[in-house]
């Protein structure tokens, strides 16, 4: 089977769009939590309020433009 060419000057300028509207803090906290305890993973577990207050310190994601 022959390789998939590919365009590494389109992999290079592709993002990941932003999806925090989407999701509430207890949603954001659950999927946090699940990365933090999975596959040996033992950190300490995040509370939707952790969320809400790191939503209020940050600005929201913004898709990078290209030049």
């Amino acid at each position: 089977m022959a390789p998939i060419p590919s365009d590494h000057r389109l992999l290079a300028t592709a993002v990941m769009p932003p999806f925090g509207p989407q999701l509430n803090d207890a949603e954001v906290a659950a999927v946090v939590n699940h990365e933090r305890s999975s596959w040996g993973n033992e950190a300490p577990l995040v509370r939707a309020a952790d969320v809400a207050a790191a939503r209020r310190a940050t600005s929201p994601a913004q898709a990078k433009t290209s030049d």
